[in-house]
C-alpha cells in the first residue's frame, strides 16, 4: 500500500511516517473498507520531484469521510 521510490531524502522515515498516518485512516472500519475497495495506494513524492513524474495513478486526492487523502512530501 506504501510505495517509496528512489529520490526520497530518507526513505526508512518517509515509509514509517506514512505508515503512521495510513494506520490511523484504518482504523474505521468503514474508512478501511473504501480503501480496500479503491486500491488505494500511497506515494512519498521526493522533495525534488513532481507527482506527474512518478509512476503513479494521475487522479486529485479523493475524500473518504471527513479526512481528506493526498500526497505526503518528503
Amino acid at each position: 500500500m506504501t510505495q517509496i521510490p528512489d529520490g526520497v531524502e530518507q526513505p526508512v522515515s518517509a515509509g514509517e511516517r506514512a505508515r503512521v498516518q495510513i494506520a490511523r485512516l484504518l482504523q474505521d472500519p468503514d474508512d478501511a473498507a473504501r480503501l480496500l475497495k479503491l486500491g488505494a495506494r500511497v506515494v512519498v513524492v521526493p522533495r525534488t520531484e513532481a507527482m506527474t513524474s512518478l509512476d503513479a495513478p494521475g487522479h486529485p486526492p479523493r475524500a473518504l469521510g471527513t479526512r481528506r487523502l493526498g500526497p505526503v512530501l518528503a
